[in-house]
């Protein structure tokens, strides 16, 4: 039994540079981008349906005549 766990606790140690390596490249990576990420979305969202479509489908009165 003692085997088997001091064989399990050899391979913990062996894998824990690779687990801090990859979980800093995540940190540096993909987790400071999304904190510091500059986009937001509702910026670009159409906010309506803008003054020429407004100004299309307000109601007018009767069309003038022009000569």
């Amino acid at each position: 039994m003692t085997y088997v766990v001091s064989r399990m606790w050899d391979q913990i140690k062996d894998a824990r540079p690779l687990l801090r390596r990859a979980s800093l490249r995540w940190f540096n990576g993909a987790f400071l981008k999304a904190m510091f990420d500059t986009y937001h979305p509702e910026q670009y969202y159409m906010r309506g349906s803008g003054p020429k479509s407004r100004s299309m489908n307000c109601k007018q009165g009767p069309p003038s005549k022009q000569t």
